[in-house]
C-alpha cells in the first residue's frame, strides 16, 4: 500500500485522520478516473479500482457506498476541475466577448487534459434513463451548462438579446454537444482537437448576433393588431 495513505506522507512526515481520508479518497477518483477513461463505466469492476489506487475494498465502500457513487464523485470532480480551469484562463479579460472568446480559445488544451472525464461523461449518459449512473451524468451535464452560462449570458446582455439567460442555456448546451462530438473524432489529438473546436466560438457568437438582429427587427416592425 501506497505510503501515503498507511498512516504517512510521502515526506515521512504522519498524516493526521483528515488528511488520510482526503489522501485515500482522492487516490481511488484518481484511479476511478483513469480506467473508466479508458474502459469505460461497465467494464470497470470495483476489484480494478481497488488494484490500482492500492486500497482495500473496504475503503471504497466506506468513502463512496458503491461503484455509482464513485462515478458521481469523479465526474463531479472532473466537471469542476475541467471548468475551473477554463474559467482562469479567461479571468484576466475584463470585457465579456474577450472572456467568452478566450474561453473557446483555451477549450482544445484543456478538453485533451481532461479528456478521460468527458468520455467518461459520454458513455454514462447513454445508460438507462432510470439508472442512478445517467442520473449522475446529467447532473454534470447541468453543471457544466451552469458554468458555461456564467460566460455566455453576459455577451447576450451586451448584444441586446430579449432573454439572455435562456439564450445562453441553450448555446450553453449545443456547446457541450458539439464538445462531444470533437471529443469522439480527435480522441488525445491536440492539433485535431483544435481544428474540430476552431468554428465553436463563432458559431456561438454568430447565434447570439442572429437574435440580437431578429429582436431588433422585431421591435422596428411589430405585429399588427388584431
Amino acid at each position: 500500500m501506497r505510503a501515503r495513505v498507511e498512516g504517512l506522507r510521502s515526506d515521512g512526515a504522519e498524516l493526521h485522520d483528515s488528511d488520510a481520508a482526503t489522501s485515500s479518497r482522492d487516490l481511488i477518483l484518481d484511479a476511478a478516473e483513469k480506467l473508466m477513461g479508458k474502459k469505460g463505466y461497465a467494464a470497470t469492476p470495483i476489484s480494478a479500482i481497488c488494484k490500482e489506487s492500492g486500497l482495500p475494498v473496504g475503503s471504497v465502500y466506506h468513502h463512496f457506498g458503491n461503484k455509482a457513487g464513485i462515478l458521481a464523485e469523479v465526474l463531479n470532480r472532473g466537471t469542476r476541475r475541467h471548468f475551473a480551469a477554463m474559467a482562469d484562463a479567461a479571468r484576466d479579460e475584463s470585457e465579456p466577448e474577450l472572456r467568452m472568446w478566450r474561453y473557446y480559445e483555451q477549450a482544445p488544451k484543456l478538453l485533451i487534459e481532461n479528456v478521460d472525464i468527458i468520455r467518461i461523461l459520454f458513455a454514462a449518459i447513454q445508460q438507462s434513463p432510470d439508472s442512478s449512473v445517467a442520473a449522475h451524468a446529467h447532473a454534470a451535464v447541468e453543471l457544466a451548462a451552469s458554468i458555461l452560462c456564467t460566460l455566455i449570458e453576459p455577451v447576450a446582455t451586451l448584444r441586446g438579446v430579449p432573454d439572455p439567460a435562456a439564450t445562453a442555456l441553450r448555446l450553453a448546451h449545443a456547446t457541450i454537444t458539439y464538445t462531444w462530438g470533437a471529443v469522439l473524432t480527435a480522441g488525445y489529438d491536440l492539433e485535431r482537437m483544435t481544428a474540430q473546436m476552431a468554428p465553436l466560438y463563432d458559431l456561438v457568437r454568430g447565434a447570439i448576433q442572429v437574435e440580437a438582429i431578429e429582436a431588433g427587427m422585431a421591435a422596428d416592425n411589430p405585429e399588427p393588431q388584431r
